[in-house]
């Protein structure tokens, strides 16, 4: 369905192109596709609002041509055509929905959906609402009984959880069947257990989609195998999950390439990856950078018998809290720099 209300759309609150912890996971993706040897005659349809940042980035460093850009809200579709980058980005004024339940995907697609609303939105009033009325979950149900072989699909969702005990109730009892272990939560517990259950949401989403995809591939050729997926915060909570759909017995090569050096690529259903990184200056990054080896040695594998404090305390700045040190020895290679520029 069509939102035409006047309600702010997320490109007017939000400056795509200065999100930190979004650039680090496009760059990640980016690093994973690069390995695919045909990777440039792939289709790419996603999102491209009206910064187009991720067609942009699929262009320069993956060579792809073959691009379409969906939009649904048709207050913006002027705006939108006006900032395609490329003449050859094919624009369609329409859902997702709309888009995928009429092309035929007949030939290697990589498809983003980076929508920017929540699987379910949980603030409704009333009775319960069935689970067939998440539209994100109807365009896995249609991306998962249509695409061709060695398609990948990725989806991104904002994961604001649930904040009051009736919004956690009806939560549960529309995703009960798709919440894997997670159902055996009962009403009563739930004001006792809400912390809890706050830092388990995304895992919580994370199994809906990945059990709603099994329910609908289940008489499929092709099935889904999870290679990645990221929570990240810059501004909204967010959680991205990434595949590909194929033959299982044809995925053992296609893995390993993808896999050789990079330590994002987890296929473990029940893990995700957080892109919990500090905001530094650019002094800082460099300082960090110019001791990236230094650091990595001194806080080791084992974070039980080292304490990032006293490495966090060594350092000539404070990083807080002391974990963020960790993690942007991990994603340094993908952190983004930015700089004002008069022209």
């Amino acid at each position: 369905m069509n939102d035409n209300t006047d309600r702010e759309r997320s490109f007017d609150k939000i400056n795509y192109l200065l999100r930190p912890k979004k650039q680090i996971e496009r760059k990640i993706l980016i690093d994973i596709f690069n390995k695919i040897d045909d990777i440039s005659d792939y289709h790419y349809i996603g999102l491209g609002s009206v910064f187009f940042y991720d067609f942009i980035l699929f262009h320069k460093y993956l060579n792809i041509k073959r691009m379409t850009s969906l939009e649904k809200d048709k207050k913006s579709v002027k705006r939108c055509k006006f900032n395609r980058p490329y003449d050859f980005i094919k624009f369609h004024s329409m859902s997702t929905t709309e888009f995928i339940d009429n092309h035929s995907f007949n030939e290697k697609s990589i498809i983003w959906f980076d929508y920017d609303t929540m699987l379910w939105d949980l603030r409704c009033k009333g009775s319960v609402r069935d689970i067939s009325e998440s539209a994100i979950l109807q365009d896995v149900r249609i991306i998962t009984k249509k695409v061709n072989e060695r398609t990948f699909f990725i989806l991104t969702v904002d994961v604001t959880p649930p904040t009051k005990v009736p919004e956690w109730k009806s939560f549960i009892e529309t995703f009960g069947a798709y919440l894997g272990d997670f159902p055996m939560i009962r009403d009563r517990d739930i004001p006792s257990q809400k912390e809890d259950l706050r830092a388990k949401y995304n895992q919580m989403i994370q199994a809906i989609i990945l059990n709603s995809i099994d329910d609908n591939q289940r008489f499929q050729r092709l099935k889904f195998t999870k290679l990645f997926s990221f929570y990240c915060k810059d501004s909204s909570p967010m959680y991205t999950l990434g595949g590909v759909y194929d033959d299982p017995e044809a995925l053992n090569g296609l893995i390993s390439t993808i896999k050789r050096d990079n330590g994002f690529v987890n296929l473990n259903e029940g893990e995700i990856t957080n892109i919990d990184v500090p905001i530094l200056t650019y002094k800082e990054k460099c300082y960090l950078d110019h001791r990236v080896e230094e650091l990595t040695n001194a806080i080791g594998n084992n974070a039980e018998n080292v304490s990032l404090t006293d490495v966090v305390n060594g350092l000539e700045f404070e990083i807080i809290p002391p974990h963020r040190l960790r993690t942007y020895l991990d994603f340094y290679r993908y952190y983004p720099q930015y700089y004002e520029g008069i022209i």
